[in-house]
């Protein structure tokens, strides 16, 4: 008789985090996955609503209001979206202050390759990053 063992599969967080987990710890990694996940979710969504608004607005169906309603709430969306990343950054920044890491710009980062460039101009060891990412206060 055989054991097979079961593996759960993963998440879609989790398999976004695996790239940034080396870099930054898991703690940072998967708040990036999560930004980056509610922005794929937003974004199309935003679009929908634009293209929504503009048919709505172009064949005068529904009441007038609507069409501002509708591109008003889907720019507070997208501002919304940009301030959690960059609180994110203002978090990561105060987290490594509190450990005697201090760097001079906010983490911003599209990629991992980013997270280097990043490490590099505030000459700060990833290493480091990782282990304050990984901590759990």
């Amino acid at each position: 008789m055989s054991i097979v063992s079961y593996q759960q599969p993963k998440g879609a967080i989790q398999r976004l985090a695996a790239p940034w987990r080396p870099l930054l710890g898991n703690r940072y990694a998967v708040e990036i996955a999560r930004r980056k996940l509610s922005f794929a979710i937003a974004f199309p969504a935003q679009l929908t609503i634009w293209a929504l608004a503009w048919a709505l607005g172009l064949m005068h169906i529904g009441p007038t209001w609507i069409f501002p309603v509708l591109i008003i709430g889907s720019g507070a969306v997208t501002v919304a979206t940009i301030v959690r990343f960059g609180r994110f950054g203002a978090r990561v920044r105060r987290d490594l202050a509190a450990h005697d890491v201090h760097v001079q710009e906010l983490l911003v980062a599209r990629r991992p390759n980013d997270v280097q460039q990043w490490a590099g101009r505030n000459r700060v060891d990833l290493h480091v990053v990782a282990q304050i990412g990984d901590d759990h206060r």
